[in-house]
């Protein structure tokens, strides 16, 4: 998961859309023609999109891709990494947005899988252990190895946690690269009616990565969209009803305003109405799903920082909260907005030498009839007060603590590590 920070603004920023029509486009500069090409129709790269590079757990594989000698500055590395994925245009070359009504489903919505990426790594073996076993029986659990050589090591891991080696359904292809399947996974939508895959562009040297949400779909003969975005599905959340809630950085890092990133949100996903957020400070990935949770089309789950721990991220979330209670839910009522608090900052992260390390418990996951929340060794009269208030947003499923110290010192938790189609 790339860490990307972004300046702090003055407010969050709502772009809303009408339902029936062409949405309008506010193209300007160096990726106009682009936006005009996908309201046309036109597949063509976009050969100027950015190419980020990330600093995630893995070593990058672009090794491969060069030749011996080679230099890797980033100028010879971002024109291998176009030149390849220009040469496969089935795998990442970008698609029109259909002429058929989008909706992407709601995080609170049913659904039928799950998805993880088991690293083999033994101090994460409890975070997977606690997280297939809470998911077992709620649905098709399906976990990607890493390293086919750790097919064992997960079946000696399923023992200990009492789940049977045919509940889950265990894959060695296609091949990956880091965990953060959240991130570069198959985003869910539905076309018509019909299901389909998003596939945005992720922007990490890791061509496999990158190649996933396309190889799984069209295993599962499922249909794609590719948008000409930069996407990580961990800033992106859905209430299933047209609106997206996202962090300002999302228009930042595709070099496009809030206003032309609407109009590719709409055209891809159906998102009428994009609110924009401001991410949390410190040492945090600054996706929406650190700070916000989806229980249901009217409920908002939203961080509550300390004022004295935390006060930076203090301001950012109630600055967050007073925007978000200006807006309409789809009941035509304001939101119920919950807060719920965060962890204490820890004061140093022994995995990056980084001070005011953030966690939350709202990188979670419903999972049909179960929320996947994840915990760490901080206050207990914290964690208990959230894990009720998390219960009350969801009734009638069972909230599952998990451990998630080891992953969250990589910038990530529960939601980051999963994905659900």
């Amino acid at each position: 998961m790339t860490a990307w920070r972004r300046a702090r603004t003055s407010s969050a920023v709502v772009v809303t859309r009408s339902r029936g029509g062409r949405a309008r486009c506010f193209a300007q500069g160096h990726l106009a023609s682009a936006l005009m090409s996908v309201a046309a129709g036109c597949t063509d790269a976009v050969a100027h999109l950015p190419v980020r590079f990330g600093d995630g757990v893995f070593a990058p594989d672009i090794d491969r891709l060069l030749a011996p000698g080679a230099p890797r500055d980033d100028d010879t590395v971002a024109a291998v990494l176009q030149a390849l994925r220009a040469d496969n245009p089935e795998t990442f070359g970008f698609t029109p947005a259909p002429a058929n009504t989008v909706r992407a489903p709601g995080e609170h919505e049913p659904r039928r899988a799950l998805r993880m990426v088991y690293p083999g790594w033994e101090d994460h073996d409890d975070f997977y252990g606690h997280l297939i076993q809470g998911a077992t029986g709620h649905g098709v659990v399906h976990v990607h190895l890493l390293r086919h050589r750790d097919r064992w090591r997960l079946r000696a891991l399923l023992n200990r946690f009492g789940v049977a080696w045919r509940q889950v359904q265990v894959h060695t292809a296609p091949t990956v690269e880091s965990i953060w399947i959240r991130d570069y996974g198959p985003l869910s939508v539905e076309v018509g009616g019909r299901p389909c895959v998003v596939d945005g562009r992720y922007n990490v040297d890791s061509v496999h990565d990158d190649a996933m949400a396309s190889r799984l779909a069209r295993a599962a003969g499922v249909p794609v969209l590719r948008p000409p975005l930069l996407l990580e599905g961990g800033n992106l959340l859905s209430d299933g009803q047209g609106t997206c809630f996202t962090t300002h950085n999302l228009a930042a890092c595709n070099r496009l305003t809030e206003e032309e990133l609407a109009v590719l949100l709409d055209r891809y996903f159906g998102f009428r109405r994009v609110v924009f957020l401001e991410p949390l400070s410190g040492d945090v990935i600054d996706h929406v799903d650190m700070l916000l949770a989806v229980a249901d089309a009217d409920t908002l789950l939203l961080a509550r920082a300390d004022p004295l721990m935390d006060p930076d991220n203090h301001a950012i979330l109630e600055e967050n909260a007073a925007r978000l209670a200006t807006l309409q839910a789809p009941s035509g009522q304001p939101y119920r907005i919950v807060r719920v608090p965060m962890p204490p900052p820890l004061p140093y992260n022994p995995a990056n030498d980084s001070p005011h390390h953030v966690r939350s418990y709202l990188n979670l996951v419903p999972f049909n009839g179960v929320v996947l929340v994840p915990v760490f060794r901080a206050s207990l009269h914290l964690e208990h007060e959230a894990l009720a208030q998390i219960a009350a947003a969801f009734p009638g499923r069972e909230v599952v603590p998990i451990p998630a110290d080891t992953v969250a010192a990589s910038y990530g938790a529960v939601r980051c590590a999963t994905q659900t189609s």
